[in-house]
């Protein structure tokens, strides 16, 4: 696939979701904390990681579209976490990695806006290709 394209009027839905998430993982690493040795920082694990191993990490499922895109819901996380300590159960959350990650997440944007983000993700939303292109420029060009 060619991220690259800027003909983007002619692609599904899918394949726009797909450039999107290739725009947001470079928007999020071109502003991302980075050490002089250019490791990006993991606020989770809280120490520097090189770019391969980090993950576009989302508090809110991915697949819950009204927050996807939305970068209170996304950080640069771990592999490790994001991969193996969402396996490990922890009381009262999903896992292990999102008691971590909400504590993370209300650090930096507040307990009001991580309440607001939950209720975001309970609306059912439906985009359309004008609001996927319009994402993939931000993501892009920012």
């Amino acid at each position: 696939m060619n991220f690259n394209n800027k003909n983007l009027d002619n692609l599904p839905i899918s394949k726009l979701k797909r450039i999107c998430d290739y725009w947001l993982r470079r928007y999020l690493i071109r502003h991302a904390d980075k050490n002089v040795f250019g490791k990006i920082y993991c606020p989770i694990k809280k120490k520097f990681i090189g770019e391969k191993y980090v993950h576009v990490s989302h508090f809110i499922d991915r697949g819950v579209m009204c927050t996807r895109y939305d970068l209170n819901n996304v950080m640069l996380i771990s592999k490790k976490s994001n991969v193996w300590d969402s396996k490990i159960l922890e009381d009262e959350y999903k896992s292990k990695h999102h008691k971590e990650y909400e504590k993370v997440l209300k650090d930096k944007i507040g307990e009001k806006k991580l309440n607001e983000l939950k209720k975001l993700s309970n609306k059912n939303c439906i985009f359309g290709k004008d609001y996927y292109i319009e994402k993939i420029n931000f993501f892009r060009y920012e």
